[in-house]
Protein backbone atom coordinates (compact mmCIF):
# COMPACT_ATOMS: atom_id res chain seq x y z
CA UNK A 1 0.00 0.00 0.00
CA UNK A 2 1.00 3.34 -0.58
CA UNK A 3 2.47 5.76 1.86
CA UNK A 4 -1.33 7.14 2.26
CA UNK A 5 -2.45 4.07 2.91
CA UNK A 6 -4.57 2.52 5.54
CA UNK A 7 -1.66 0.60 7.13
CA UNK A 8 0.62 3.18 7.31
CA UNK A 9 -1.15 6.06 8.62
CA UNK A 10 -2.42 5.13 12.02
CA UNK A 11 -3.72 8.56 12.32
CA UNK A 12 -7.27 8.12 12.97
CA UNK A 13 -9.11 9.34 16.29
CA UNK A 14 -12.30 9.81 18.61
CA UNK A 15 -12.98 11.83 21.23
CA UNK A 16 -15.50 11.61 24.31
CA UNK A 17 -16.43 13.78 27.09
CA UNK A 18 -18.35 12.73 30.10
CA UNK A 19 -17.95 15.74 31.99
CA UNK A 20 -18.35 19.44 30.96
CA UNK A 21 -14.50 20.75 29.73
CA UNK A 22 -12.89 17.28 30.26
CA UNK A 23 -12.22 15.31 27.01
CA UNK A 24 -10.70 11.61 26.03
CA UNK A 25 -8.59 11.45 22.62
CA UNK A 26 -8.04 8.35 21.67
CA UNK A 27 -5.77 7.00 18.92
CA UNK A 28 -6.75 3.43 16.85
CA UNK A 29 -5.20 1.67 14.88
CA UNK A 30 -6.09 0.05 11.50
CA UNK A 31 -8.18 -2.88 13.14
CA UNK A 32 -9.68 -0.32 15.52
CA UNK A 33 -7.86 -1.15 18.34
CA UNK A 34 -7.13 1.88 20.90
CA UNK A 35 -3.20 2.58 20.78
CA UNK A 36 -2.99 5.59 22.85
CA UNK A 37 -5.66 7.58 25.00
CA UNK A 38 -4.68 11.59 26.21
CA UNK A 39 -6.74 12.85 28.40
CA UNK A 40 -7.39 17.02 27.61
CA UNK A 41 -8.80 19.69 29.98
CA UNK A 42 -10.63 23.16 29.27
CA UNK A 43 -10.01 25.63 31.88
CA UNK A 44 -11.13 29.20 32.44
CA UNK A 45 -11.26 31.36 28.78
CA UNK A 46 -11.06 27.98 27.22
CA UNK A 47 -7.39 27.19 27.60
CA UNK A 48 -6.67 23.64 27.46
CA UNK A 49 -4.06 21.07 29.18
CA UNK A 50 -3.21 17.99 27.50
CA UNK A 51 -1.08 15.16 29.11
CA UNK A 52 0.58 14.51 25.79
CA UNK A 53 4.10 15.20 25.61
CA UNK A 54 3.75 18.24 23.30
CA UNK A 55 1.66 20.04 26.18
CA UNK A 56 4.12 22.34 26.45
CA UNK A 57 3.65 24.01 22.99
CA UNK A 58 0.89 26.44 22.22
CA UNK A 59 -1.34 23.72 20.42
CA UNK A 60 -0.87 20.08 20.48
CA UNK A 61 -2.85 17.26 18.15
CA UNK A 62 -4.92 16.59 20.23
CA UNK A 63 -6.17 20.12 21.39
CA UNK A 64 -6.54 20.92 17.72
CA UNK A 65 -8.59 17.56 17.76
CA UNK A 66 -10.96 18.35 20.16
CA UNK A 67 -11.42 21.43 18.17
CA UNK A 68 -12.55 19.88 14.92
CA UNK A 69 -14.56 17.25 16.72
CA UNK A 70 -16.65 20.06 18.04
CA UNK A 71 -16.73 22.45 15.52
CA UNK A 72 -18.33 19.71 13.62
CA UNK A 73 -20.69 18.14 16.31
CA UNK A 74 -18.75 14.76 16.43
CA UNK A 75 -17.89 15.07 20.31
CA UNK A 76 -19.23 11.17 21.73
CA UNK A 77 -20.93 10.54 18.36
CA UNK A 78 -18.78 7.60 17.91
CA UNK A 79 -17.06 9.05 14.95
CA UNK A 80 -13.21 8.67 13.84
CA UNK A 81 -11.16 11.14 12.18
CA UNK A 82 -8.69 10.41 9.72
CA UNK A 83 -5.84 12.82 10.34
CA UNK A 84 -3.31 11.93 7.63
CA UNK A 85 -6.50 12.37 4.92
CA UNK A 86 -8.32 15.08 6.97
CA UNK A 87 -11.50 13.01 6.55
CA UNK A 88 -14.43 11.33 8.48
CA UNK A 89 -15.03 7.54 8.75
CA UNK A 90 -18.65 6.65 10.22
CA UNK A 91 -18.97 5.08 13.90
CA UNK A 92 -18.48 1.24 13.51
CA UNK A 93 -21.35 -0.89 12.66
CA UNK A 94 -21.68 -4.67 13.24
CA UNK A 95 -20.34 -7.40 12.51
CA UNK A 96 -17.00 -5.47 12.30
CA UNK A 97 -14.89 -7.54 10.01
CA UNK A 98 -17.54 -6.11 7.35
CA UNK A 99 -16.76 -2.49 8.33
CA UNK A 100 -13.19 -2.93 8.68
CA UNK A 101 -13.04 -4.39 4.95
CA UNK A 102 -15.39 -1.83 3.84
CA UNK A 103 -12.58 1.12 4.73
CA UNK A 104 -9.64 -1.00 3.61
CA UNK A 105 -11.55 -1.34 0.38
CA UNK A 106 -12.19 2.68 0.05
CA UNK A 107 -8.78 3.18 0.85
CA UNK A 108 -7.13 1.01 -1.82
Amino acid sequence: MSAKGWEDSGELYTVKSRVKNHFTVTKFNEFFWPIKTYHVRRGRRRWMLCECPDKIKPMCKHRRLIQIFEKGGWVNKGWFFDWVDQSWEPPLTWPIHRTVDRVRLKRA
